[in-house]
């Protein structure tokens, strides 16, 4: 079941990005004031990385370099 709902969540946040335009995305960071953190070329390794903090997958579901995306939203705490 949770493998269920971390799939459904990464599909539905893919979904909504692809949606955006680039200007909607830089307009998010904009209104949370971080702006000077947009990298568009790791905007989507930093969405993947919000999905995982919020909905672990479980145990067993195998996803290469867990690791880097995690590290994507750290890069971003660390300024």
């Amino acid at each position: 079941m949770a493998a269920m709902v971390f799939i459904r969540k990464t599909i539905e946040n893919v979904e909504t990005y692809m949606a955006l335009t680039e200007a909607d995305v830089e307009e998010e960071y904009r209104r949370a004031g971080k702006l000077h953190k947009y990298e568009p070329a790791k905007e989507l390794d930093k969405r993947f990385a919000r999905i995982i903090k919020k909905y672990p997958p479980p145990q067993g579901l195998f996803i290469p370099n867990l690791d880097r995306y995690l590290s994507s939203l750290d890069d971003d705490d660390d300024e």
